[in-house]
């Protein structure tokens, strides 16, 4: 469940935000008082992620009391905020990308939407676990780190061994998706000034 945190602040959240300071175009007027896009990118994931790791430390705080769980090592602890805040980033450059492609709130909300439930469905975090798809729906699956996350943690989480080779892979995976649509969103934006 803490993969719900990064999905819904750094991805939903920001594309929604974010998409609506496109339309006031807000990006334009802070460009004309010189403050450039890279700048304020940096400065909005920097933001976003200290307000991550608040969640995802409220998430911890009000969890471990209340839900009998195995105590983690401590490396499982760190690898796991580390998770968040590398699904985070790569979350919000790919929702950035979008709304930048689509430069309105309701498409952007719409895409957005669409690929958070399609990532829940995917990732095996409604109901139906993953090793009940039909195998391409799996392989599809096993290219987000959200299904890792939610399949293989805790052999992680307990301490026992695991091959962290297609977790990884996984998150190649994405970030290289993130970086396309944001190349692609560079060049639109290139091309209609």
């Amino acid at each position: 469940m803490i993969m719900i945190i990064p999905m819904a602040t750094m991805f939903i959240g920001y594309a929604a935000t974010y998409s609506q300071e496109l339309e006031n175009n807000i990006p334009l007027r802070l460009d004309l008082f010189g403050i450039n896009k890279r700048a304020v990118l940096a400065a909005k994931l920097l933001a976003n992620l200290i307000f991550l790791i608040v969640a995802t430390g409220i998430y911890f705080a009000v969890d471990v009391p209340l839900i009998t769980m195995h105590a983690p090592t401590a490396g499982a602890v760190l690898l796991v905020v580390a998770v968040v805040i590398l699904l985070g980033g790569i979350l919000l450059v790919l929702s950035h990308s979008i709304a930048n492609l689509l430069g309105k709130f309701g498409p952007t909300y719409a895409i957005t939407m669409i690929l958070y439930f399609g990532f829940l469905v995917l990732c095996g975090m409604m109901g139906v676990p993953v090793s009940q798809f039909p195998p391409i729906i799996q392989d599809i699956a096993k290219l987000l780190p959200m299904t890792y996350m939610g399949n293989d943690y805790l052999k992680i989480w307990k301490g026992e061994s695991y091959d962290p080779t297609h977790f990884i892979l996984s998150f190649v995976a994405l970030a290289a998706v993130a970086v396309i649509v944001f190349m692609i969103s560079l060049w639109k934006n290139r091309r209609t000034k």
